[in-house]
């Protein structure tokens, strides 16, 4: 991400998808999925994230990876209200 037109459009990704990808962006070989946690009334209060070495975020584990991650932030927010 190089501008603020792409982060724009990489947070709407996110927002929409629930979830975003860092696919070795911040370094070489690391892979990471993040998921935000809202509070009670639905606003942003934190996130949860996983990083993986980028040998083993192949496509076949990618799914189960990004929706362990994004359950776990559902289930924190889901206490937290």
């Amino acid at each position: 991400i190089q501008s603020r037109a792409e982060l724009s459009a990489a947070v709407e990704t996110a927002r929409v998808q629930g979830y975003a990808l860092d696919n070795q962006e911040t370094e070489v070989g690391a892979c990471c999925v993040g998921a935000a946690i809202t509070g009670p009334e639905g606003n942003v209060i934190g996130a949860v994230s996983a990083s993986i070495p980028l040998i083993r975020f192949e496509p076949e584990r990618r799914d189960e990876i990004v929706d362990a991650v994004v359950e776990t932030a559902r289930a924190i927010s889901l206490d937290l209200s």
